[in-house]
């Protein structure tokens, strides 16, 4: 999205909204249009500077005041929302406008919820959102790739909407720092290697790395989540099922591999306790806090969420590896 392509999608925001009830709701309606405007030019500005997204706080967004409605960050870090203080024209109190970000192909894409009544006082922020989210299974690109250093071929799938491609297994190179779950060569063969933080950010092939968490925010969008669905400890609702495979999780606590991502419960092991866990799949993640701890991600065969928990680096991982098309 370039400069001239977001001055003309401002503007557009703030046109008259030719299908409001009345034209007092479309004045007040222009208050979403100029807040989600600024947030997009924000977000735009922020890519071309940093190469990034940035959460509300880093894009120095600061929330109107408004006696019609109540905005706030969303539960996804890289969004915000408008929720109706009254009924304006069609909209109900309580009417609520969501847009979340993401990137494509380095442009920056917007996803957009609108409750029903409440889209027809924003039509225009149809130029920005994507209101559908692809979750055919049959629009992910299946393929393989072939790891130069060993000869090990792996299933890849590139997902259309945020313009990557994912391995569709665990990685399976042997070096220092990784192992095999029960420390039985079969499950390497079977569910991948096990890695510390340290071996897995050095583990992947060239032109391919460790996903960091806009890249797993990225692959949550593209299986169907909202951004907003979150459980009491920010559980990712509903999304783990698409992910997990069809069959081999204990208690038929299989999935739909929507995207075709298929996670098997390949286990961890937890170094201060000197123990395995079997029936879950734990992927690293790049990102690391100032704690000094790396934020992972966890799949189990007694829930159909994806977990976040962040993990200490000598524990051991399983790694999904991603190239940017």
């Amino acid at each position: 999205m370039n400069k001239l392509s977001v001055t003309v999608l401002l503007a557009s925001m703030l046109t008259v909204f030719a299908n409001a009830d009345s034209q007092k709701d479309v004045e007040i309606a222009k208050e979403v249009g100029r807040a989600f405007g600024e947030y997009v030019v924000l977000q735009e500005t922020m890519l071309d500077a940093e190469n990034r997204i940035g959460t509300v706080k880093e894009i120095l967004f600061t929330m109107p005041s408004s006696e019609n409605f109540e905005f706030g960050e969303s539960k996804s870090p890289m969004g915000i929302y408008a929720i109706a203080k009254k009924t304006i024209g069609k909209c109900p109190k309580g009417g609520k406008w969501l847009i979340t970000s993401h990137e494509k192909n380095g442009n920056l894409k917007f996803k957009c919820q609108i409750d029903a009544g409440c889209e027809s006082l924003t039509p225009n922020l149809k130029s920005v959102c994507e209101y559908e989210v692809n979750q055919n299974a049959s629009s992910v690109e299946e393929g393989i790739m072939k790891d130069s250093r060993d000869g090990k071929v792996y299933k890849t799938v590139k997902l259309p909407n945020v313009g990557q491609a994912w391995m569709a297994e665990n990685l399976n190179y042997k070096i220092e720092g990784s192992r095999c779950l029960l420390d039985k060569k079969a499950n390497c063969k079977k569910y991948g290697r096990l890695y510390t933080w340290n071996a897995a950010m050095k583990a992947c092939p060239t032109g391919w790395r460790v996903p960091d968490s806009r890249d797993w925010i990225g692959l949550f969008i593209e299986a169907g989540w909202d951004g907003e669905k979150e459980g009491p400890k920010q559980e990712i609702l509903e999304i783990g099922k698409k992910l997990k495979s069809k069959n081999g999780w204990r208690n038929n606590g299989n999935g739909t591999d929507d995207l075709k991502f298929t996670a098997q419960p390949g286990g961890l092991a937890i170094v201060s306790k000197n123990m395995f866990l079997e029936d879950a799949a734990a992927f690293w993640s790049s990102f690391e806090s100032s704690r000094g701890d790396v934020l992972t991600y966890w799949v189990t065969f007694v829930r159909d969420d994806v977990l976040p928990a962040y993990g200490k680096k000598d524990d051991f991982l399983s790694v999904r590896c991603v190239k940017d098309e």
